[in-house]
């Protein structure tokens, strides 16, 4: 078992990664910021229309918030990992899954239509749950890049290798439907393949530093929880 160093580290490492980092928690306020702003603009149409659009949109934007929020407070404020990660593929893929977030995460709805705004609203607040658990599960071995922390295997991390990539993907698939385009769908799937790419290469940089993993993703599936039915 490898030791973790002290957590009072920042773990940020080089000034190159000083700036990746400070790269991606900026694109996660961002995309906050502007979740934040059509809050607001969502809660002013309920003083004018007080209709199940408007209140769904205002939950909507507010699970945003929490989400790119939350994800872009533990990019920063993290303890010093215990392998850093050396490959280029270990920050293309971050930064691409980020850029993807971007599209869909910055643009206004563009559907009134309460048939694909119910359900996002339903996928993007119980992918935000799903996240912040996650991530309080997670705790202080969160990275963006496969920089390893340590190995977490309770909580959700019972269930699948990556319930916080799961939880992620469950609220872009809540964010495209309010944005759907030829645009938004392709960043989806591309999303979707990048976050799958992304867990791999994160897999081998940990069964690295604890051989056990090797163990843990035999019995674990990656994304999907396999389901048991009583007889």
């Amino acid at each position: 078992m490898v030791a973790v160093t002290d957590s009072t580290q920042t773990g940020l490492g080089s000034p190159l990664r000083r700036v990746g980092i400070v790269l991606l928690a900026s694109l996660y306020a961002v995309i906050a910021w502007s979740k934040l702003t059509l809050t607001f603009d969502a809660v002013e149409d309920l003083r004018d229309e007080a209709g199940p659009h408007h209140v769904l949109i205002a939950v909507h934007s507010l699970s945003g918030v929490l989400f790119f929020g939350a994800l872009a407070a533990v990019s920063v404020f993290r303890p010093a990992p215990v392998r850093r990660e050396h490959r280029p593929i270990g920050w293309i893929l971050p930064m691409v899954v980020m850029g993807l977030f971007f599209i869909l995460g910055r643009p206004e709805p563009t559907t009134s239509a309460l048939r694909l705004v119910i359900p996002a609203t339903l996928f993007a607040v119980l992918g935000t749950a799903a996240t912040l658990v996650s991530l309080r599960r997670l705790g202080s071995n969160f990275g963006v890049v496969s920089d390893v922390r340590g190995f977490v295997s309770s909580g959700p991390y019972r269930r699948v290798r990556h319930p916080l990539y799961a939880s992620e993907l469950v609220t872009s698939f809540g964010l495209l439907l309010v944005v759907l385009s030829p645009l938004t769908v392709a960043a989806f799937v591309l999303g979707a393949a990048a976050q799958v790419a992304r867990a791999r290469v994160e897999e081998q940089a940990v069964t690295a530093a604890f051989p056990e993993y090797q163990d843990y993703a035999r019995r674990t599936p990656m994304l999907i929880p396999r389901i048991r039915v009583r007889p």
